[in-house]
């Protein structure tokens, strides 16, 4: 005997709401896989989760978006391979994504590998320098820029400027020295060029 899989059933069902993209260097810190194991979704909520290993973190980046687009998703959810989500992080950030319609992206707080640590959001006015402390847990604030190891992105973002999307970028200053930009903060900056949110 032989069983099939019906290519009917697999057109009848719904794309994947959200996708989780993982840009990876290789292996992972269990207790990371742990974390990713125990994440709350929302209830019957359909995901599909892609790691792109090996690959120069934009790339790998702009890659998980085509995948994406080509899946139908609503939803672009990045979760870096060194950042521990809070368990209520996909369910809350959803929520608040689907409350408000207007936003393009919503980012999750998480900080750097420093001591002492400094969060990796950035608000106030576009460009100010240092990270951005003027915050309480639990509140909702914008912000000119934002790290991309827990960032929740809505689909329809992409198609406010052209691929790449991420991308690292250096300029010259005024005085001779070098700006450079990383993959999140450029993608950060031309979204808001854009007129997103």
């Amino acid at each position: 005997e032989k069983a099939s899989y019906s290519k009917h059933h697999l057109e009848d069902e719904a794309p994947p709401r959200i996708y989780v993209g993982i840009p990876s260097r290789g292996p992972v810190h269990i207790a990371w896989h742990m974390n990713m194991i125990d994440l709350s979704w929302p209830v019957n909520e359909s995901r599909k989760t892609r790691i792109a290993p090996g690959i120069e973190v934009a790339n790998a980046r702009n890659n998980l978006v085509l995948d994406a687009q080509g899946v139908g998703s609503k939803y672009m959810f990045f979760i870096d391979e060194d950042v521990v989500v809070p368990r209520d992080a996909p369910q809350h950030m959803i929520y608040q994504m689907e409350t408000h319609p207007e936003w393009d992206m919503l980012t999750g707080i998480y900080v750097t590998k420093t001591v002492p640590p400094e969060p990796l959001v950035f608000g106030g006015k576009p460009g100010t320098s240092g990270a951005f402390w003027d915050w309480v847990v639990g509140e909702t604030f914008p912000v000119w820029g934002a790290g991309m190891g827990c960032a929740l992105i809505r689909m329809t973002a992409f198609d406010k400027f052209p691929d790449p999307w991420f991308k690292f970028s250096k300029s010259v200053n005024d005085d001779g020295g070098t700006n450079e930009e990383g993959e999140d903060m450029y993608f950060c900056r031309k979204l808001r060029e854009a007129g997103g949110t």
